[in-house]
């Protein structure tokens, strides 16, 4: 075990991170834009830290996976055409299908959404054509069903009402700042509340840990406040609002009187994110008493069950200021108030589809399904995998792991600038990795729920499990963690330093390139390339801090770490200034992280094919090509080359031309305006 330890410059992610999430609501809403999110229903708690692919995958091109004799002769016909040699892969292998979408689309395209609509479609017809009655009724899908099903039926509009009524009766009747800390001890309202938020994730220190990371929400509150002002332009918004406040129990000038008073203490938390600190620290009873905090966090995180064995949670060292300027008896009404649009906005999904259209922009079954995919995730993504995971070959993607991980302890064996120590504290890391298929580590059954018919009370009820699954997290410590909250509903996987860990979405295996009728090369091609991309990330320049037990802890001695540094940016400089479609140019720092990950990636896959009886190279690096397709209009161009990975011509031209085996199998040749010359092809690590 090691000691609890504050970090200063090692928290500078998390703290960019932190300071960001007020962005994130402004800048990822469903609606227009403009329009606020409605952040606490659409997705679930993430872990910001989770490093992520896009490696660009579609179900369009299920008519390049053949390997057959006749294909195979085709592409080698057409290779060689008249002695002519490829000069550019990429369109050689998706030129037909990028002059298909250019036909088609007026946006930006890439295999990675096409298959992510599959996915939603999926998920969807789960939710709206399970049949009820073949399932038990104390399974956790016919729970979530029952919920998502009660949200779409708004007969009972009027009780739903009444029942919300109820709900928020508690928080109007609160005069003290005793009242207001007597409902943060209780699991509904702790919920409500976006001053007083704590979530559960992993930590640098090998642990799960108590994070404060309270909403100031400002970015709704300034769009209902506009509503009321003179520019506003479009009067039905605020007439479907105002109606639904007047159901509530609110007049307009109550309306105005709570985002005014909720306006106190949001800017108040803004104040908190914005100001500079130095570190993130751990606090405790202790710490909180000589800071002169008479806010009995502890208590209250205690009385939830919300604490580790430490007794203590993580915040910026800046929280004592916050916490008295805020909790003062002035300041009860405005707390009291934020708390109440806490609470308002966080039933939106229940109040039906007028207010939701009208403010928000989406359709009421979208947003139901959004909030039972956010709230029931693991029980969702249960039904998808018995129905959609069939053919899924997961003996062969098991083994595909172990592949990755004997060809990155080879290629760590290889380096020069590793002392042996280090080669073997790099080896144990590769050794001790974990893979989580499909699946959280851990699940959220919602065996706590008890439907009640009223939808009020069992959609509370769905969100209180959540919570509490998560809260009872921060028991597990060491070895014990174990993945929660990944994000099922992406076709995507993320390596999670914190755990030592890959996760791989359930979109990523129903693909046919991971089914038992694909060859090995196309799932190397598809599923080990991205795997091999996922593990490399624990060794790139923020994951390289990490060692095998998912801790904060440098294991690079001086010199290592000079070496090492200096192959990175070489990556960097390769690519900066590199000019790209449309005339614009790639920023070498920007996505040197991830090319690294692609280098390295190509690097650990092709050993393996070295190692295999008559590997069909061609096959592989076509699989690879493909689902590194991307279609790019100029209109979408700027958001491509701002995005941490290679655009995909690059992605697949300059990826591959840096390996001699690339050049043997085709007669790519210097002609081509993406030949790399022997003596300036990059070798990572």
């Amino acid at each position: 075990m090691v000691s609890k330890k504050v970090i200063g410059k090692y928290w500078t992610k998390k703290v960019a991170l932190l300071l960001s999430a007020s962005v994130l609501v402004m800048n990822t809403g469903c609606g227009e834009a403009g329009t606020p999110e409605i952040n606490s229903e659409v997705k679930a708690e993430t872990d910001q830290e989770n490093t992520e692919t896009n490696s660009g995958k579609n179900e369009d091109n299920k008519d390049v996976q053949s390997s057959d004799d006749e294909a195979k002769s085709f592409i080698t016909a057409q290779i060689y055409d008249n002695g002519k040699s490829i000069a550019d892969f990429d369109e050689f292998v998706n030129g037909e299908w990028k002059e298909q979408k250019s036909q088609n689309s007026d946006d930006s395209g890439t295999f990675l959404w096409d298959e992510q609509e599959e996915f939603d479609k999926a998920i969807r017809d789960i939710l709206d054509n399970t049949d009820l009655d073949e399932i038990s009724e104390d399974s956790g899908l016919y729970k979530a069903l029952s919920i998502y099903r009660h949200i779409l039926d708004t007969q009972e509009y009027d009780q739903r009402i009444d029942s919300a009524k109820r709900h928020l009766q508690p928080i109007e009747n609160v005069k003290s700042l005793e009242d207001i800390y007597k409902l943060y001890q209780t699991e509904e309202y702790m919920m409500f509340s976006k001053a007083f938020r704590f979530t559960i994730s992993a930590d640098y220190n090998g642990y799960h840990a108590t994070w404060f990371e309270p909403d100031s929400m400002m970015s709704d509150i300034d769009f209902y406040k506009n509503l009321f002002s003179e520019d506003n332009a479009d009067d039905s918004v605020k007439k479907e609002f105002l109606t639904l406040m007047d159901k509530l129990g609110y007049s307009e000038d109550r309306t105005i009187e709570m985002f005014d008073n909720a306006s106190v203490v949001g800017e108040m938390i803004e104040d908190y994110w914005k100001e500079p600190v130095n570190n993130i620290v751990y606090f405790d009873s202790a710490s909180l008493e000589k800071e002169n905090v008479s806010v009995p966090v502890i208590e209250i995180l205690g009385s939830l069950e919300a604490l580790g064995k430490h007794k203590d949670f993580v915040a910026k060292e800046n929280l004592s200021d916050l916490l008295n300027n805020l909790y003062q008896e002035k300041n009860v009404e405005a707390i009291r108030d934020h708390l109440l649009l806490g609470a308002i906005t966080r039933l939106f999904t229940i109040y039906g589809e007028d207010v939701l259209k009208a403010s928000y922009g989406v359709d009421y079954s979208d947003q139901a399904c959004r909030a039972i995919k956010a709230y029931a995730s693991d029980v969702i993504n249960e039904a998808y995998n018995e129905q959609y995971l069939g053919d899924f070959d997961e003996q062969r993607a098991l083994e595909i792991v172990e592949d990755i991980k004997n060809s990155y302890r080879d290629i760590i064996n290889g380096t020069e600038w590793l002392s042996t120590h280090g080669k073997e504290l790099a080896k144990h890391k590769i050794l001790t990795m974990r893979v989580s298929l499909g699946k959280n580590e851990i699940e959220n059954d919602l065996s706590d729920i008890n439907l009640t018919g009223d939808l009020v009370d069992d959609y509370i009820s769905l969100l209180v499990s959540k919570e509490r699954f998560e809260r009872g997290q921060i028991k597990k410590e060491d070895e014990k963690r174990q993945i929660f909250n990944a994000n099922l509903f992406e076709v995507n996987a993320y390596f999670l330093n914190r755990y030592n860990a890959l996760y791989v979405s359930s979109g990523i295996l129903a693909n046919p390139y991971c089914s038992k009728t694909a060859s090995f090369e196309e799932m190397l091609g598809y599923y080990g390339t991205l795997i091999a991309h996922e593990y490399a990330h624990s060794y790139d320049p923020y994951g390289i801090n990490y060692d095998w037990n998912g801790w904060w802890e440098t294991w690079m001695k001086e010199d290592e770490e000079a070496a090492y540094t200096e192959n990175q940016q070489k990556i960097a400089d390769f690519f900066d200034g590199l000019e790209v479609e449309y005339g614009r140019k790639i920023d070498g720092d920007l996505i040197m992280n991830e090319t690294f990950a692609d280098l390295m990636a190509m690097r650990c896959c092709l050993k393996i094919l070295e190692q295999k009886e008559n590997p069909d190279y061609d096959l592989f690096f076509r699989t690879y090509a493909r689902i590194n397709a991307h279609y790019i209009t100029e209109q979408g161009i700027d958001s491509a080359v701002a995005d941490s990975h290679l655009i995909g011509k690059e992605r697949v031209n300059h990826i591959l031309g840096q390996f001699d085996k690339f050049y043997e199998v085709y007669d790519i040749d210097e002609n081509s305006p993406y030949y790399v010359p022997e003596d300036k092809r990059l070798s990572v690590f």
